[in-house]
């Protein structure tokens, strides 16, 4: 067994045989793998989302992220309130700028009422997203108001923006009445 550039002769393959060392580099705290299949070929995958969407924009300032949440991961509740708990404290650490706020959109409403009381992994993954709020500087905006039964993509995105917009400046005009306490050398 070896690995070798693609195209590449075999004379270039670098056996994989022998002793290997490993270290772990993140615990995510995962006792077992979402469902989700993760990998190269899924460009939903987290290290594919991660290195083609924000890795570039890492060397810009950054004052806050907003997380519009879709329903693809609505399966899997329990692992998202660990993985969002992760990204966001990832993120963090990879702008290297403290805690910016993070603000999310919470699932809006689809699929009738049911009046049986059924278990909702909905319900459940927007239970979740409320847990994410225990990571410091975190809002979220409520859309279950907005959305509609009969159509899994809400049209009124205006509401849910107009939320986003008054904590964010609710957060903001808060930081400039009372600016951090700066030392003065004389």
């Amino acid at each position: 067994m070896g690995i070798a550039p693609a195209g590449e002769e075999t004379d270039a393959l670098v056996p994989l045989a022998g002793d290997w060392h490993y270290s772990i580099e993140q615990d995510w705290g995962m006792v077992e793998s979402p469902a989700t299949v993760w990998g190269a070929n899924n460009p939903n995958s987290p290290h594919i989302l991660f290195d083609s969407r924000i890795n570039p924009i890492l060397p810009y300032a950054i004052q806050g992220a907003i997380w519009y949440q879709g329903e693809s991961n609505a399966f899997e509740p329990a692992a998202y309130g660990r993985l969002m708990a992760a990204m966001i404290r990832d993120w963090r650490r990879a702008w290297g700028q403290g805690d910016f706020a993070f603000l999310q959109v919470q699932l809006a409403n689809y699929q009738p009422i049911d009046r049986e009381h059924r278990r909702s992994e909905w319900a459940e993954l927007r239970e979740a997203q409320v847990a994410a709020l225990a990571e410091p500087n975190t809002g979220i905006a409520l859309a279950i108001d907005v959305g509609d039964a009969a159509d899994i993509h809400p049209k009124d995105k205006r509401t849910v923006g107009l939320r986003l917009a008054r904590w964010a400046l609710r957060k903001l005009m808060a930081r400039v009445a009372s600016p951090p306490a700066r030392s003065i050398r004389a």
